[in-house]
């Protein structure tokens, strides 16, 4: 869809249309209501698809990572998780300590 059609449908000029299509502002509320109107979808649908597309495209290159294994034969990330649990913890008590003094 061209510019000049968008603006035609979201009642703008070409010149908004075309800032909103490189990135220049954002669409508002308002223009994706009448886009919506325009091409007969439900606002919250097409929010929704775009939503599900970011995430997946978000999620895809994750798929390929190997978990690394620590030492102790679990995965590095729970080791460093358990590692900064036993570290919080400690610091908590010993901040305890300073305070009953």
């Amino acid at each position: 869809m061209s510019g000049r059609t968008l603006a035609g449908h979201l009642g703008k000029s070409e010149k908004y249309a075309r800032e909103r299509l490189n990135g220049t502002f954002e669409f508002t509320l308002n223009d994706i209501e009448r886009f919506c109107e325009f091409i007969g979808v439900q606002p919250e649908v097409f929010i929704g698809r775009i939503e599900r597309d970011f995430v997946e495209e978000a999620v895809a290159p994750m798929a390929s990572i190997t978990p690394i294994r620590s030492n102790d034969g679990g995965y590095l990330d729970d080791a460093v998780h358990e590692q900064g649990l036993q570290s919080a913890a400690t610091d908590d008590d010993s901040q305890a300590d300073d305070t009953d003094a």
